[in-house]
């Protein structure tokens, strides 16, 4: 029993010498560094000023394009693909044959119809005639008349059957990946190509609806897409959906956006900004100056101190961002030094040296508004 006892004493003696082994070397530490500093040491960093800008206020928010017009075309009726006229890509005009089916029986039906017709027509003309000199009775007439009028319905559903054959191109526009070959049977409602409009394209987006208040027809849109980086492609705000989506409390919004060159096509993603009327004065400074943390974001400020430089920690209020500018608001003014790099070795009071000859580019791992 005794032994064990004489162990436990031994760990807890070797701990209690450990520890105060770690706070002398702590203390001796922190002694050189105060030393350091008093001696003229401090830390390099470089610094800027806080500037004052006027900024646009604006919404920011994700979307994609669809065409203004836009279908897939498909056949009424089933039949064998007698006539491919396009090709992948096409650009085509309002009334195009695009696909023709095969209507040979609707044809040769026609034929008889419009012969039946014609005769329904004489045989009607000549009782008509015959019934104005007394010759025949006005009853005939009737029932002639109507026996004309059937043959011409019967010609007219059937030039509307080949008519379903014919796949016509509802309007100007540009064609997709043809889907459909010569000699192939097609069900009704297969998709044979899809034709787009693009002279004109929309771009859908939905905002937060407590800016419903804001959101007018007629504001103008900045839209980007990676598609095309560094490009900006100006839209106006054409409509608001008349209805709040209740599961997310967005509102749909749609704008318009020329596209002259059709370079935009149906279903990229991009990025809108909804550029309100009013501004506002804003200090900015480098994203860089921002440190986040946990308490409240924070920038150093350059003070003199004496004959030295020192910084002062002040928590401010991060707003809206414009590339690696940031808006900030706080006990701060325009004019203040600022520092943008080396933030992770200061603390309140630490003595610095200003140094701009390095340019670093914007941090990574900040987040983005």
């Amino acid at each position: 029993m005794i032994w064990r006892f004489v162990v436990v004493a031994v760990i807890i003696a070797a701990a209690f010498y450990g520890l105060h082994t770690f706070q002398g070397f702590k203390e001796k530490m922190i002694s050189q560094a105060v030393a350091q500093q008093q001696a003229g040491g401090s830390i390099t960093i470089s610094a800027e000023a806080i500037k004052e800008a006027t900024w646009q206020n604006r919404l920011e928010s994700v979307g994609s394009l669809q065409a203004v017009q836009g279908v897939d075309l498909a056949p009424e009726v089933s039949g064998v693909v007698t006539q491919v006229n396009f090709d992948s890509g096409q650009d085509v005009k309002q009334g195009d044959l695009l696909v023709q089916i095969n209507d040979d029986v609707e044809e040769a039906a026609l034929k008889g119809e419009r012969a039946s017709a014609s005769q329904a027509q004489k045989q009607f003309e000549r009782y008509n005639t015959l019934a104005k000199r007394g010759d025949q009775s006005q009853s005939s007439v009737d029932e002639q008349r109507a026996r004309w009028q059937e043959a011409e319905s019967s010609v007219e559903q059937t030039e509307a059957q080949i008519a379903q054959k014919n796949i016509l191109a509802p309007f100007d526009g540009r064609l997709g990946i043809r889907q459909v070959n010569l000699g192939q049977y097609v069900s009704a409602g297969t998709v044979m190509v899809t034709l787009q409009d693009l002279h004109q394209i929309y771009v859908n987006f939905s905002l937060p609806a407590q800016h419903l208040a804001k959101l007018k027809v007629g504001l103008d849109l900045d839209v980007t897409t990676d598609a095309y980086p560094g490009e900006t492609f100006k839209a106006k705000l054409t409509s608001l959906d008349a209805v709040v989506d209740q599961s997310t409390r967005n509102i749909t919004v749609q704008g318009t956006l020329p596209n002259p060159d059709r370079k935009l096509l149906p279903g990229l993603f991009v990025n809108v900004r909804v550029l309100l009327p009013a501004s506002e004065q804003v200090l900015t400074v480098p994203e860089t100056a921002i440190t986040y943390s946990l308490f409240g974001d924070s920038v150093y400020l350059v003070e003199d101190s004496g004959d030295q430089k020192v910084v002062k920690q002040v928590f401010v209020t991060v707003g809206n961002r414009r590339g690696d500018e940031v808006a900030i608001s706080g006990d701060i003014k325009a004019g203040d030094t600022v520092v943008t790099s080396g933030q992770t070795k200061l603390r309140n009071g630490t003595a610095v040296k200003i140094n701009n000859t390095v340019t670093l580019g914007p941090r990574k791992d900040l987040p983005r508004g």
